[in-house]
C-alpha cells in the first residue's frame, strides 16, 4: 500500500535444466539469501529461502532444489512458516553450504493434488545472493525529456519497469502525484518492450505533460496480472522525482 494514500482512492480510480523453462504463479521464490554458516565456526555459509505457494490443497510438499557446483543437485524439503493474504502461504527452507561465497543455483517446487509446479526463473534458475529479493514489479530507472507543444513550459516523463512475466494479460501503470498536491492519478497503462536476460519483462510508462517542467513528481508502481496486484512504492516511501 502506498505510504500517505488512501487505497480505496486507487479503486475508485480507473534437478532443473535450463531447458525447462516454465514458471506460474502456484509456487514463487520470494527470497533466497547467504548467510554465515551456523554451527561451522565460520567455515560454512547458510543458505535461506522463502517460498510463496498458492494453498491449493491441505495435503502439500514444497521442495527446494540446489546446487553450489553447477553439477550435483540436491532437494530439501520446506516447512510451512505462516498463512499470507489471498490464499497464500509461505513456506522456508534453511541449509549449511559448503562456502558463504557459494555460487548457489535453485529452483522451487510444490506438489499439490498429484501435480508438481515449478518456478525456476524461466528456464534459468535462481542465483542465490547476500541480498537477493525477487520483486514482481521492479522501478528501474525514470528520465525526463522535452514537453512537445508547451512551449518549453512542461517536460515529459518516462519511468522504466521490470516485471515477472507471471501471466500473459497484465497491465502495468504507474500511480502519482505532483509535489505539494493531494491529488493522485494513474496513468494510461504501460507499454511492452521486450524480454530481459533474466526472464523478467522490460516496460516503459510515459506522461507526455508535467507542468511546470522542474515540478517534482511522487509516484509507485502497479502490477496487475492473474487476478492480483503487485505495488513497487520503494518500501513504503513511493519514489520522488
Amino acid at each position: 500500500m502506498l505510504k500517505r494514500f488512501n487505497q480505496w482512492l486507487i479503486t475508485g480510480l480507473l534437478c532443473l535444466l535450463s531447458s525447462m523453462s516454465w514458471a506460474n504463479t502456484f509456487v514463487q521464490l520470494e527470497k533466497a539469501t547467504i548467510g554465515t554458516g551456523l554451527g561451522c565456526y565460520g567455515a560454512c555459509g547458510h543458505l535461506s529461502v522463502a517460498v510463496t505457494v498458492e494453498n491449493v490443497a491441505a495435503d502439500k510438499q514444497v521442495v527446494v532444489k540446489y546446487t553450489v557446483d553447477g553439477q550435483s543437485w540436491y532437494t530439501g524439503d520446506a516447512y510451512y512458516q505462516e498463512t499470507l493474504d489471498n490464499n497464500q502461504e509461505r513456506w522456508f527452507f534453511e541449509v549449511n553450504i559448503p562456502s558463504r561465497q557459494s555460487p548457489v543455483q535453485l529452483a522451487v517446487g510444490m506438489q499439490a493434488n498429484g501435480e508438481w509446479h515449478w518456478d525456476n526463473n524461466y528456464g534459468h534458475n535462481f542465483l542465490a545472493k547476500e541480498n537477493f529479493q525477487r520483486k514482481p514489479v521492479q522501478f528501474i530507472t525514470a528520465e525526463r525529456g522535452r514537453g512537445l507543444g508547451c512551449y518549453g513550459l512542461c517536460a515529459d516523463f518516462t519511468v522504466h519497469v521490470a516485471v515477472a512475466n507471471l501471466g500473459y494479460e497484465k497491465t502495468v501503470q504507474m500511480v502519482y502525484r505532483l509535489a505539494d498536491s493531494d491529488q493522485w492519478y494513474e496513468s494510461s497503462v504501460g507499454r511492452y518492450v521486450g524480454a530481459l536476460d533474466d526472464g523478467r519483462e522490460s516496460w516503459v510508462l510515459y506522461l507526455p505533460y508535467i507542468y511546470p517542467k522542474d515540478r517534482a513528481i511522487e509516484f509507485a508502481l502497479r502490477y496487475q496480472v492473474a487476478g492480483k496486484t503487485y505495488w513497487d512504492n520503494n518500501k513504503g516511501e513511493n519514489y520522488l522525482f
